[in-house]
């Protein structure tokens, strides 16, 4: 049974409600080490294939051949630069309209964006360089409003002692142009593109790269400036070691919420918080979940939203700092069961390298993460069945 290729119900053996939803076997897809991963259909043949972030090439590609099979990983060819162009994000967009994804890297070290033509087989033979600031955390999402997907990314100085900037990269619909830097009023890395006010105009959400770990939220003023509506903290803990954060829907309404994941060192544990979009603004961060971590290891983090169990709510992934890939799943008063899988080995967990996909195409979404130079897939079991 292929369901990438022939979409129905999901083969399901628990409660038609998705509640039986768990972790089942553990799959081995290859020994390298990325840091960041996302699960998309490159050679477009129907089925989600793997791409990862190395911070020495633009990325590893891992092709499905067939259900839950794929192909040794392969280095997307780099351009070459004058001194370390090191990778620091990527994302997947049909830049050129081929209806191929292609690439765009962010590098540090004054190399700007590289984007890479995918030749509709999943495999990259072109790339070209963008721009000369040092770039991180790019996405996606049509800035102009012309119907074509665009890039942001965000600009700092190799020093981090400025405020950040936001660099545009317009798309006409053939390739990506560089059009401007907009100033954030602060340093900061991580971001996200999200309508968490439900006026339909996406708000820019900048983790602080001050001492206390935050998310502040900002409007743009047709991107000549931002304009800081809001700020999120965790939890308020004196020693945060980490934030990571992530947003989506997870109560249906049409407005994105925001889910934070605070590594604390006193006490010794990893906290999810959820940051509710109310009328408008995002509410408090309240705590929905406290994990273990494994004698001070700093491992889990980044979070992923989707819909695992396919029950219409949604869901949040992340790898713990206690060696486990974790799912909470949503329930319909807004809470969360909590369930988990240990990694087969002890060692390293890389926090930011985690994906959701059907990588064995049963119809039911899995978990992908990445520990001890492994990536490592979680398959998904006892979703919903309709």
């Amino acid at each position: 049974m292929d369901r990438c290729r022939e979409p129905g119900a999901a083969p399901a053996v628990g409660r038609p409600d998705g509640s039986d939803y768990d972790f089942g076997e553990v799959h081995e897809i290859g020994t390298v080490y990325p840091s960041l991963l996302e699960v998309t259909d490159l050679d477009g043949n129907g089925r989600p294939d793997i791409i990862g972030l190395d911070w020495f090439t633009p990325a590893l590609v891992y092709l499905q051949l067939e259900p839950g099979k794929f192909s040794d990983g392969s280095k997307v060819p780099d351009l070459s630069f004058s001194g370390f162009a090191p990778s620091t994000g990527f994302a997947t967009l049909d830049v050129n309209g081929d209806g191929a994804f292609d690439l765009v890297v962010t590098r540090g070290n004054h190399h700007g964006l590289t984007t890479f033509s995918n030749d509709g087989t999943g495999h990259f033979p072109s790339g070209h360089a963008l721009g000369d600031r040092s770039l991180s955390s790019p996405v996606v999402w049509d800035i102009d409003d012309d119907g074509d997907l665009d890039v942001a990314a965000v600009a700092n100085d190799e020093s981090y002692t400025s405020n950040s900037e936001l660099a545009l990269y317009i798309n006409d619909g053939t390739a990506l142009t560089l059009q401007r830097f907009v100033p954030f009023p602060l340093r900061g890395y991580g971001l996200q593109v999200a309508n968490v006010t439900g006026d339909q105009r996406p708000e820019l959400l900048l983790e602080d790269g001050g001492q206390s770990p935050r998310v502040n939220v900002f409007e743009q003023q047709d991107f000549a400036s931002m304009v800081e509506v809001q700020k999120i903290s965790a939890s308020g803990a004196t020693d945060s070691s980490g934030l990571w954060f992530q947003t989506g829907d997870l109560d249906g309404d049409g407005t994105a919420d925001l889910v934070l994941v605070e590594d604390e060192r006193e006490p010794d544990i990893e906290r999810v918080w959820i940051a509710w979009s109310r009328n408008g603004v995002l509410t408090v961060a309240e705590p929905v979940a406290t994990l273990p971590k494994d004698g001070g290891n700093v491992a889990g983090g980044a979070p992923r939203i989707a819909d695992l169990n396919l029950d219409g709510r949604m869901d949040i992934a992340l790898s713990s700092g206690a060696f486990d890939m974790v799912a909470l799943l949503g329930q319909p008063d807004l809470t969360y069961r909590l369930i988990s899988k240990v990694y087969p080995t002890a060692g390293s967990v890389i926090e930011s390298a985690i994906a959701v996909g059907d990588i064995n195409c049963d119809g039911c979404p899995d978990v992908v993460g990445v520990q001890v130079k492994t990536v490592r897939a979680f398959t998904g079991v006892g979703c919903a069945r309709r």
